[in-house]
């Protein structure tokens, strides 16, 4: 190989490696389980190798398997690469596969089931049509054509029966997203099943609201970046960084934003991932009008208007943890009254229908904005507010926590919650 080809290669290993290990840190799998491969342009494939622990990957342990069949690398090759050489001969468009076996997909693969992506509004956009592919033997050709017979369908995300799920992409992020899209909607639509009945958009809403969201900041360009901006960007970064290692922020899903003078503010911008954002991607938009060169967060819109009539507020964050998302797939209201501390922090959780106008949607988010701090929007995402990134983020936090602890309190017995008495000695003691 030439020093253009051994570049190439070890850029492609080291990307293997850091979203298996996104994957194993995450617990979407286990150590012995998953495989990942990338296609390049010579036509090789590199794939993550048989029998080496995924909690300690390395890039010099994948595996390049040429066109020919030769195989080259210190261990053998993921025994399930004849599913993904399947994949990859039938969808010419797929240049990464992503496959493991994360808790939430997983059951729903043992009950014959697929989670609904229009659960979630951006699962939709993100994964779009979900297949199933029935049960066949790891590793073993038919697992291949049974795999490869849904992606020809034109599926870019498969459930295998009592196997967990593979998702394809144009590179290895957007496999990625995908596959991370999908546990996430899987795992809060667990969730909204414990809480009561669940409720998906239909292809109508998601579309109405899919076209709401297409709006383009008149651009301006900026004269440099001050060290008060710079600041900003960074401590925003630190917290996306953070939700996203806690799993409360995904690659398509988790957007941050921060008040600079005025109205004037810095947000997260849109089509990058979120795992992969860097301080010098976050966009300001000042004036109305935004860095040039750059697209902010789609929601960019409602953060300008909570900014403009709630000078108190100084950061938003959006994002869609599995357990608060529960309670906006189902309709169940949120109750704070759980712990002191979800009292101390969280006013009300406000929970918001699905509104396919965007402009009636930030209306009624800006007036529930002088109650809450913390709103559910219905099949969307999760809002909180606060005078700080940190504040924001800590109620996203606390509310998330708190969700998780009412779902889990339903498989134990009926929720007591803090009595009215307690509940406004708690407040008169921190208000």
């Amino acid at each position: 190989m030439n020093n253009a080809s051994n570049t190439s290669a070890k850029a492609l290993a080291n990307l293997i490696t850091e979203i298996m290990n996104r994957i194993y840190s995450r617990r979407m799998t286990t150590t012995s389980g998953g495989n990942i491969s990338i296609k390049d342009t010579s036509g090789n494939t590199w794939i993550t190798p048989a029998g080496v622990d995924k909690g300690e990957l390395q890039p010099s342990d994948i595996v390049c398997i040429q066109p020919d069949g030769t195989v080259t690398g210190s261990h053998m090759p993921s025994s399930e690469y004849p599913f993904h050489k399947a994949i990859y001969d039938c969808r010419p468009d797929i240049k990464a596969i992503v496959h493991a076996h994360p808790p939430a997909l997983v059951s729903w693969s043992i009950t014959d089931k697929i989670p609904d992506p229009l659960a979630i509004f951006t699962t939709q956009r993100v994964c779009g049509s979900v297949g199933f592919a029935p049960y066949a033997m790891p590793g073993s050709q038919e697992l291949g054509e049974k795999v490869a017979r849904e992606f020809s369908k034109g599926h870019n995300i498969i459930m295998m029966e009592n196997h967990g799920a593979v998702a394809g992409g144009a590179d290895i992020a957007e496999a990625y997203q995908r596959f991370e899209s999908l546990e996430n909607c899987a795992d809060a639509l667990i969730g909204a099943n414990i809480l009561g009945k669940p409720t998906c958009l239909s292809q109508g809403e998601f579309s109405a609201f899919y076209n709401a969201l297409k709006f383009a900041y008149p651009q301006t360009e900026q004269s440099g970046i001050d060290n008060s901006d710079e600041n900003r960007r960074i401590e925003i970064l630190k917290f996306v960084q953070r939700g996203c290692r806690q799993g409360l922020m995904a690659s398509a899903a988790g957007t941050v934003s921060m008040r600079c003078d005025k109205n004037d503010f810095l947000i997260t911008p849109a089509n990058i991932s979120r795992w992969a954002l860097q301080a010098g991607d976050i966009v300001k938009i000042s004036g109305g009008k935004c860095e040039a060169g750059k697209t902010p967060g789609r929601s960019a819109r409602l953060h300008q208007a909570i900014y403009e009539n709630h000078p108190d507020i100084h950061s938003i964050i959006l994002a869609q943890p599995p357990n608060l998302m529960a309670f906006g797939i189902s309709g169940t209201p949120f109750d704070v009254h759980t712990i002191p501390e979800s009292l101390m922090f969280l006013k009300e959780v406000v929970l918001v229908p699905f509104m396919t106008d965007f402009g009636k949607l930030t209306e009624f988010i800006v007036n529930q904005c002088s109650v809450s701090n913390a709103m559910i929007l219905m099949n969307n995402t999760v809002l909180t507010t606060g005078n700080s990134v940190l504040q924001a983020y800590d109620r996203l936090e606390i509310a998330e926590f708190g969700a998780r602890s009412l779902i889990m309190s339903k498989a134990i017995g009926k929720f007591k919650p803090i009595n009215s008495q307690q509940a406004d000695e708690i407040r008169g003691m921190f208000p």
